[in-house]
């Protein structure tokens, strides 16, 4: 591919691919593969250690765009479809089952479920009143 001189600018090294990209200290650094090395070998180097790369440079950049664009959409594939099935199943509500259905949004579904909850406490207030009147007009004979 190309080769990048050394720090005092002697010896000569050919690089075999750039691996990865950061920041350090505010600048730019990529990690090479050198021909003929093993990985323990990569090196993080500068841009204007990488003079005459330019075009491998732009090549590494623009399959980092299309590698983290695949990503962000797989991401939101996978949640959509999680989103789906959780839609598609039915909930337990206030203690009762209820069978999912498309049409009911999840802010109906939570203003259902208060509502359902509501009337069980109204029906358990219900329950324990008539008891308490029963209970009183017990005491009373």
């Amino acid at each position: 591919k190309r080769n990048v001189q050394d720090d005092d600018g002697d010896s000569m090294y050919e690089v075999h691919h750039i691996v990865a990209k950061r920041m350090n200290s505010g600048k730019i650094q990529y990690l090479i593969r050198w021909k003929d090395f093993d990985p323990k070998h990569d090196t993080w180097e500068p841009l204007e250690h990488l003079a005459g790369m330019e075009p491998d440079v732009s090549a590494f950049e623009a399959r980092q765009k299309s590698e983290n664009e695949t990503f962000a959409a797989n991401i939101a594939a996978k949640r959509a479809a999680a989103k789906s099935r959780r839609l598609s199943q039915p909930t337990l509500l206030g203690g009762v089952m209820v069978p999912a259905n498309d049409s009911l949004s999840s802010a109906s579904a939570a203003s259902s479920h208060v509502s359902l909850n509501a009337g069980i406490e109204s029906a358990q207030s219900d329950d324990t009143l008539e008891h308490t009147l029963l209970a009183g007009k017990n005491c009373d004979q």
